[in-house]
């Protein structure tokens, strides 16, 4: 259902604090979620070290242990990210502002990269996708062009 006329409060934090700051838009998952739950950030170093820093963090008062399955990287992470917040809003889970998603793997990952692509400012050529196995320590990058 597209409403138009209603765009969802993400959370109470502000969205601003990484606009226009080149970093990353990551997928976690967690050991002790359900398959398909996963969640959906960004950060200003990598989707590794926010799951080393959530995981290290007893505060969260999440079970588990988070680690990153997908990245990329993007001239303006901030404004990616709130985006594809909003895109995913439906597919939302845990308490407001918490940024879970019972969502496909693939189609997360396909509307993270358009809105990535949407706000480069012409500097496409310069993200870089990294694909982590789940199970082990293998990554891969890739260049993306338009």
């Amino acid at each position: 259902m597209n409403m138009p006329f209603f765009k969802p409060i993400l959370n109470e934090r502000s969205y601003k604090q990484n606009h226009g700051k080149r970093g990353v838009v990551y997928i976690l998952i967690n050991n002790v979620f359900k398959e398909g739950i996963y969640k959906i950030g960004c950060s200003q170093y990598s989707g590794e070290k926010r799951a080393t820093d959530l995981n290290r963090d007893a505060n969260t008062g999440t079970p588990g242990e988070f680690k990153c399955i997908f990245q990329i990287e993007t001239l303006d992470c901030g404004l990616s990210e709130e985006n594809v917040l909003i895109k995913l809003f439906k597919y939302q889970r845990g308490k407001p502002g918490q940024e879970f998603f019972d969502i496909d793997l693939n189609l997360a990952k396909k509307t993270i990269i358009e809105e990535c692509k949407n706000n480069t400012n012409g500097g496409w050529d310069r993200h870089k996708l990294w694909i982590y196995h789940p199970e082990g320590n293998i990554k891969r990058s890739y260049h993306l062009d338009g």
